[in-house]
């Protein structure tokens, strides 16, 4: 038995065979293969048989061949989307838009295209289709059995004469459709490749094909379609043409292998079964030098797997790279191992194409037509979504070409929480940030259709003028074809589109865009014979290779899962003789093992995870390896690291020299300008001291984060301003701190146009009319009704003096309160507050709460505890405001009553604003904040005594609800 060494590559031997028959007669032969590929492979190992210059045979694929016995032309692709289209709007006299068209005209056109390669008659098709439509939809009610029987009596007795027909859908007019489309493309003198393949086929027949070709050899074929078959026999019975098969026995001659399911049905042919040799081959009986199966976690994993063995293998001595392959079943995979190859491959060659739509170039241009398509404006007042504006603000392309400005932008628009820009305000900022002479490109907006393509054109020129294309890294080839390709899609586009009598809007020609784009595949080019050859499984045909290593050996990926779409429903492909996923699956099977057959280092790697998007699954062809071949030095492995999850540990910082040294920022003795401590922050510190450090010490910003609609926030901010803003100007207006019972009806008339106008400055837009949309129709309704609630009781408890509105907020107003540390030096205390009235000699301290919090305080030591829902965190951040006035205005009357405005209550008919202390029997209203100003004063003070104690860390709450709410919980791993 001969080593696997010893076997040559089929285009070798091919090379070798007919250099011996024709001799100095190749010039005269032409050599068809299944693809272009195989004839470059071919040519160079002709041309290490030849001695002597001699002309050289020709070399056509399948395709290129039926081409020239042809007098049609093909039209491209897109020519023939849009003549289905006309097509199908003059059999069905529908109006149906272009978008919609699009997706299932492809499938169409893939059907159509079947029905002719595989000579099927149309006419018998579409009728038959028709009638089992007209079934399915006429008696959706009866069992699959039942169907079955009135099927068979239909297809015996033809239609259902006298019945009603209430089908009406494309499947009646499939026959007149076909027939139209190949009709307005002959006018033009153009076809589609199943028309011409069925053309060539049909003259075969009748023998009145004609041929220029002298001596034809076809060479690797597998699964024909019924046109080439029957072309392929036309030219052994009438020119003498051979067939030279790429087979082996194992396949061939075991009944049960799908892999030889055409090449059996070709060897028992008449004509096509002379060529198979008396004795099969038997290569894949012979056991390969290294065979491995390698399972990796996730699917980039194998490409880094792949990258390291390929390293190792490449300081083999004797490994030629053009002697190894790398097969790609998913093309997702084809940048990861790209970008994982190691130096020691100086050169590879990519053969197969990748999808445009997951390039960058792909992302950036979606981003650019989302931004377009959901402006909203005209002209000068055209504004621009946030979403699709901060997407391209991130994107690698504008972050290249001007960063600073990019984040200028991301961060005016999240730290103003802007909904919509002007294209203006982008188009000339007024921050003078570097070159923006992009940014008056890009953020110019489309006002009518025709512009859609000068728009793209000119955005791609001058991303290649002016954008990275890593082309002094010694890359660029890639990112280059990505601008090529999409230019050459986009200017075809236009022109067909200009060609076209069609009345396309800016967001139908914006989504046929989307759709063309997510369809194509860039074709890489290279050197096609230098380095590690790149490909994908269809690319391999008739190529054999030393060293062959194959990732995503997973079912449902190698072999992929059927998931074709069609008109054409299975019994009736099966009936017709049409192409199956049963069928495809005997393709697969072929491409795999014949890829096998001569290779002597196999590699196999395949995905261990299991996940919704991936399976775990290996390939069936794995098992068969194993268990049908045989063969002994199999050996398996799975890379996998081990994996220990670390105990959550519990988190605490200890008050050392730097964090005391960050605290001094509230050191009135030491920063008497400097801002104090909150309210808020002695609440955060009270519910858990390391969310305190967090945020006030160690200065960890929570994410901005956009709101479209009203939270929780939002909603308390528009109610605050919209109050302080209604009685600020009342004030200003009427030149008296007064407020009358008869001023209220003029106050409820201005209510919605102050919290439009808070709406407006919450979500970045303070000097435009704010549009509401969704659930802020109904957060807008909210706050009106909470707002009139409140001047209704403020009109009752009327009249009363304003002493201030938002105190503390104007630098005039500073409001702060001084603390003693027991060690020395004093802690300062800010604060602001809602709204203070006087009544009576009776000063309210008002805090308006749009929460759940209510009024009850069960006593002032209770303010202060950590566990527990006891801690009433309204009347604290109240109390400490009482605290602050009676510092900062030492009043003569001290009768402070600190009250809440809260929404959960205001509604109620006994509502009163005043807090209830104590509990049981003993509570009652506090209407005079001096009764407990001390006992809460000596409380706070031993607080802040704590938080400047360095013995006391800052820990973790032991009250994990808390946790579920905090921006920081992810640091805890809580």
């Amino acid at each position: 038995m001969n080593n696997k060494s010893e076997v040559s590559p089929f285009l070798l031997e091919l090379a070798r065979q007919l250099a011996v028959d024709y001799g100095a007669r190749l010039g005269q032969v032409t050599v068809v293969f299944p693809n272009r590929r195989a004839g470059l492979f071919f040519r160079k190992y002709l041309s290490q048989q030849i001695e002597k210059p001699i002309w050289s045979p020709e070399i056509l694929s399948i395709e290129e061949f039926f081409d020239r016995l042809s007098p049609l032309q093909v039209a491209d692709h897109l020519s023939q989307v849009f003549a289905l289209f006309q097509a199908f709007r003059d059999a069905k006299q529908a109006q149906e838009s272009f978008d919609k068209f699009f997706y299932w005209g492809e499938v169409l056109l893939r059907d159509f295209d079947e029905v002719d390669k595989y000579l099927v008659n149309p006419d018998d098709l579409f009728y038959l289709l028709k009638a089992q439509k007209e079934i399915e939809s006429k008696y959706d009610y009866l069992t699959d059995e039942q169907r079955e029987v009135i099927g068979r009596f239909w297809k015996n007795y033809g239609n259902q004469e006298g019945g009603e027909r209430s089908f009406s859908t494309i499947w009646e007019a499939l026959a007149g459709i076909y027939r139209r489309f190949g009709d307005l493309l002959a006018e033009e003198g153009l076809t589609y490749e199943g028309r011409q393949h069925r053309w060539v086929a049909e003259a075969a027949k009748e023998e009145t094909l004609s041929s220029s070709f002298e001596s034809v050899v076809f060479a690797g074929f597998n699964a024909l379609t019924l046109a080439e078959e029957t072309v392929l026999k036309y030219f052994v019975t009438q020119f003498g043409a051979r067939v030279v098969w790429d087979l082996d026995a194992y396949y061939v001659e075991d009944p049960l292998q799908e892999a030889g399911e055409f090449l059996r049905k070709y060897k028992e042919d008449r004509v096509l079964g002379r060529f198979f040799p008396d004795n099969l081959p038997n290569q894949l009986a012979q056991t390969p030098d290294t065979v491995e199966f390698v399972g990796v976690p996730l699917a980039v994993g194998q490409a880094k797997a792949l990258g390291n063995e390929l390293e190792v293998w490449s300081n083999q001595p004797g490994f030629d790279p053009e002697r190894a392959v790398v097969v790609l079943p998913d093309e997702n995979l084809l940048f990861p191992l790209l970008h994982s190859l190691p130096e020691s491959i100086s050169s590879y060659n990519v053969t197969m194409g990748y999808p445009l739509r997951q390039t960058l170039l792909y992302s950036f241009l979606e981003h650019v037509l989302a931004l377009q398509q959901g402006k909203r404006g005209a002209k000068e007042q055209t504004q621009y979504s946030y979403r699709p504006l901060l997407a391209l603000l991130r994107h690698p392309f504008l972050q290249h070409y001007n960063p600073e400005l990019a984040q200028f932008w991301a961060r005016q628009i999240e730290g103003t929480n802007r909904l919509w820009v002007l294209a203006e305000e982008l188009k000339h900022s007024k921050k003078p940030l570097g070159n923006q002479a992009f940014y008056e490109v890009l953020f110019n907006p489309l006002q009518q259709e025709n512009q859609v393509f000068d728009y793209l054109l000119t955005l791609l020129r001058y991303v290649r003028n002016h954008l990275p294309t890593q082309r002094e890294e010694g890359g660029g080839i890639v990112e280059q074809e990505y601008l090529y390709q999409f230019y050459v899609q986009i200017n075809r586009l236009q022109d067909i589109t200009q060609q076209q009598t069609l009345d396309l809007s800016l967001d139908t020609l914006l989504r046929l865009f989307r759709t063309l784009i997510r369809n194509m595949r860039i074709p890489f080019s290279g050197e096609p014979l230098n380095g590690l050859q790149i490909m994908g499984v269809l690319e391999t045909r008739n190529l054999d290779f030393d060293h062959v290593f194959m990732l995503s050996m997973n079912e449902e990926t190698f072999p992929a899962a059927p998931n074709r779409s069609s008109f054409i429903p299975f019994n009736l492909r099966k009936g017709f003789g049409l192409p199956t996923f049963d069928q495809a699956d005997a393709v697969s099977s072929y491409l795999f093992y014949r890829l096998l057959q001569r290779a002597r280092h196999l590699q196999l790697y395949f995905n261990t995870e299991d996940t919704s998007q991936m399976k775990g699954e290996p390939s069936r062809y794995l098992l068969q390896i194993r268990y049908e071949l045989g063969w002994k030095n199999l050996k398996e492995r799975v890379l996998a690291h081990p994996m220990e999850l670390s105990p959550v540990l519990p988190i605490s910082v200890a008050k050392d020299h730097e964090v005391l040294a960050r605290m001094e920022r509230w050191r009135a003795d030491l920063n008497p300008q400097l801002k104090g401590l909150t309210p808020s922050a002695l609440s955060t510190y009270l519910a858990c001291r390391l969310q305190f450090y967090f945020k006030y010490v160690a200065s960890i910003k929570e994410p901005d984060e956009m709101e479209e609609m009203v939270n929780a926030r939002l909603f308390g901010n528009i109610l605050h301003n919209a109050l302080e803003e209604l009685y600020q100007d009342h004030w200003d207006l009427s030149g008296s701190s007064k407020v009358l019972p008869e001023h209220f009806v003029k106050l409820k008339q201005k209510v919605s146009g102050y919290i439009d106008r808070q709406f407006a400055a919450e979500f970045g837009q303070p000097d435009s009319e704010f549009h509401f949309e969704g659930r802020n129709v109904l957060v807008k309704e909210v706050i009106m009704q909470l707002v009139y609630q409140i001047l209704k009781y403020d009109e009752a408890y009327a009249p009363f003096n304003l002493v201030g509105l938002e105190i503390g907020r104007d630098p005039e107003q500073d409001l702060f309160l001084e603390i003693e540390l027991p060690q020395g030096g004093k802690v300062r205390l800010d604060g602001i507050i809602d709204r203070i009235d006087e009544k009576d000699g009776v000063i309210r301290v008002i805090d308006y709460k749009t929460g759940r919090d209510d009024k009850q305080v069960p006593s002032v030591e209770s303010l202060f505890e950590r566990t527990g829902k006891k801690r009433n965190k309204a009347a604290f951040q109240t109390f400490l405001y009482g605290l602050l006035y009676q510092e900062f205005a030492k009043p003569t009357n001290p009768n402070i009553a600190p009250g809440l405005y809260n929404a959960r209550e205001m509604f109620s008919p006994d509502f009163q604003p005043h807090l209830i202390l104590g509990k049981g029997s003993g509570k009652g209203v506090l209407k005079d904040f001096s009764t407990v100003a001390s006992e809460f004063s000596a409380g706070l003070g031993q607080l802040i005594a704590e938080l400047y104690d360095p013995s006391v860390p800052f820990d973790q709450t032991d009250d994990h609800a808390l946790c579920s709410i905090c921006a920081y919980r992810k640091i805890c791993h809580r």
